[in-house]
């Protein structure tokens, strides 16, 4: 399978620095923000989630950027920014695809992300219906039923069953990547 959505390992970026040195120190600086955010600032805590899950995917560290979409995801759906919640469901779709080959994970976060962004409008719709096509397209229609099926979406067309909370919920009680855990105090 070929990365489709994730881009390889580089030794330069726009994200946090032009090297992956200065992306790793920007990881450090915002892990030091997170550790002393108030906790009730909400929008700074969902800024700096997003972020350092976005550095570690840019840098390739799929593993230590999920966490971080796991507490965007908690957070933007704390303050109902739907359009925010579509685009880490995308994200975290596209590294259960790409990197893990969970299908049946991806698909329901990539289908969450599609109904989400068609409730909203079809502005940037676009997103999560091509990377639910590359799964078709990887899979076939049949076992992509079969799949949507098992995870409770009802056939295209219809809408029931996939709500931004109800059918497929993140645990709040998620564990942050060993980089995190270790800055605590």
């Amino acid at each position: 399978m070929t990365d489709r959505f994730l881009q390889p390992k580089t030794n330069t970026s726009s994200l946090g620095g032009e090297t992956k040195a200065e992306k790793e120190a920007e990881v450090q600086q915002l892990l030091e923000q997170l550790r002393i955010a108030d906790p009730d600032n909400v929008s700074l805590l969902l800024l700096l989630n997003s972020q350092l899950g976005n550095l570690h995917y840019n840098l390739s560290q799929f593993k230590k950027a999920l966490p971080y979409w796991e507490q965007s995801l908690v957070l933007v759906r704390q303050i109902g920014n739907r359009s925010g919640e579509s685009a880490t469901l995308d994200n975290m779709g596209a590294i259960h695809f790409e990197q893990y080959h969970d299908l049946k994970t991806a698909t329901q976060y990539f289908s969450q992300a599609y109904y989400l962004l068609d409730q909203i409008g079809p502005s940037d719709i676009k997103f999560p219906k091509n990377h639910l096509d590359a799964i078709i397209e990887e899979i076939g229609e049949e076992r992509f039923k079969e799949i949507r099926h098992s995870i409770g979406v009802a056939p295209d067309g219809e809408k029931e069953q996939v709500e931004s909370e109800s059918s497929f919920k993140v645990d709040q009680d998620f564990h942050l990547g060993d980089d995190y855990a270790d800055k605590q105090p």
